[in-house]
């Protein structure tokens, strides 16, 4: 059986640098969106997809969540919980065109994406600019 790892180019890696850096500033906006992505590993499940478009880009952003088969003695067969977290580049159809996944920047931008399409950051602004009074 052959192995396939996917690996990032030196180009996914800037080009996830600056998705990151749009989101944090506010430049960049997420979407969540409500079409389910079908994985393509059967029993695996999608959520928290985030869709958005700059300068005639666009991008998705999903998690993917299932069990995996894992082996490392190479008898009795284990599966295990697994996560992964796909950023994809698509055409102008919707359709992808390049995958980013598994790697620890595409962690942390799945974390700004999340944090700046819950609407939190302007929830903990307008939470700063109230008076707090402590109750002692």
């Amino acid at each position: 059986m052959m192995v396939y790892e996917k690996r990032i180019d030196e180009d996914g890696i800037r080009l996830t640098s600056k998705l990151i850096r749009l989101t944090i500033e506010g430049r960049l906006t997420w979407n969540k969106d409500c079409h389910p992505i079908t994985p393509s590993i059967p029993g695996e499940l999608s959520s928290a997809i985030y869709t958005a478009s700059y300068e005639g880009m666009s991008f998705r952003m999903y998690r993917i969540t299932g069990k995996r088969f894992f082996n490392l003695s190479g008898h009795n067969p284990e599966f295990i919980s697994a996560m992964d977290i796909v950023l994809e580049i698509l055409d102008a159809d919707g359709d992808s065109v390049q995958e980013i996944t598994n790697e620890d920047i595409v962690f942390r931008l799945f974390d700004s994406v999340r944090y700046a399409a819950s609407g939190m950051k302007q929830r903990v602004a307008k939470l700063m600019k109230e008076d707090v009074t402590h109750v002692q």
